[in-house]
């Protein structure tokens, strides 16, 4: 019985430090993510279609049919599948950003030279940038 004490103190003690950034720091980090998901909540109509990196996290908090940005560098395609499935926004959340082809594939979104509200880049309309200076989040109205 002592070995089982000190097992669970020693896996408790050694996890403690990761246990405490969790519970501290990381739902900071998840905000504007959040933000933007209720934003999508409050400004969409309920059957609106949105891509996103994490999907089942969008249809969770935004309650609005999700699709996953597929990894092509072929910006043709995206905007093909996006039309097939119904899709009208693309948001490019914070803690997970795309990576790989479809990550050059929509860079100039990731990183737009202006937040303003309205901006057109390559044909996707910016509606939403999150307040914060860090972990930025946006979402854009994909061309028609």
């Amino acid at each position: 019985m002592i070995l089982v004490v000190v097992a669970i103190v020693g896996v408790v003690n050694f996890s403690w430090p990761r246990i405490a950034k969790d519970v501290t720091v990381t739902p900071t980090l998840w905000q504007p993510d959040l933000i933007a998901y209720q934003w999508l909540r409050e400004n969409t109509a309920p059957d609106t279609a949105i891509m996103a990196r994490n999907p089942w996290q969008l249809n969770w908090h935004s309650e609005r049919r999700a699709l996953m940005i597929p990894n092509t560098a072929d910006r043709a395609q995206l905007l093909a599948l996006a039309e097939h499935y119904g899709v009208e926004y693309l948001i490019l959340e914070n803690l997970t950003r795309v990576k790989g082809d479809a990550a050059v594939n929509l860079a100039p979104l990731i990183r737009p030279q202006s937040d303003a509200i309205g901006t057109v880049i390559e044909g996707f309309e910016l509606v939403y940038a999150s307040p914060t200076p860090d972990y930025r989040v946006f979402i854009y109205r994909l061309p028609q």
